[in-house]
């Protein structure tokens, strides 16, 4: 392929994911108000699952084949990246307060990143009991969210 196309292909894509994304908020936001559900726990939850599942297929197929520390890099180098960049380009773009739940469920995530920082300087690894207990937590943090 030649630049052109590769500029081509890439603007194509990155207009089909906006045009997507903004679907995918107004749904989410649709279903949020059908349901009675707090929007907070819509994003934390769908848009959070939906939005997190190429890392998750990433890591997956890293670990499988191998390769821990992609695995690995990409799970913290994504939520590094979502918790400074996307949070920070937000603010950047429509500065505002967030609700007592947000600033809880903030807290979840930055204490279970925290929980599986400190796993990790047992032996450099994951056992899978410890992935457990992160997969435990994170899912008590969501149980509580949606209550």
């Amino acid at each position: 392929m030649t630049l052109a196309t590769d500029l081509f292909l890439l603007l194509v894509g990155a207009g089909a994911l906006w045009y997507g994304a903004e679907r995918f908020v107004e749904g989410a936001v649709g279903l949020a108000r059908r349901v009675n559900v707090p929007e907070l726990v819509v994003g934390v939850v769908i848009v959070g699952i939906g939005t997190s599942m190429p890392e998750v297929v990433a890591s997956s197929a890293a670990a499988l084949g191998g390769r821990t520390d992609i695995a690995v890099g990409n799970a913290v180098g994504s939520c590094s990246f979502n918790a400074f960049g996307v949070v920070g380009l937000v603010a950047v773009l429509a500065p505002g307060s967030v609700t007592s739940a947000a600033t809880v469920t903030t807290l979840w995530l930055v204490g279970l990143t925290a929980l599986v920082t400190a796993l990790l300087f047992t032996g450099r690894k994951l056992t899978r009991v410890e992935g457990m207990v992160a997969t435990a937590v994170n899912l008590v943090r969501w149980t509580l969210d949606i209550l």
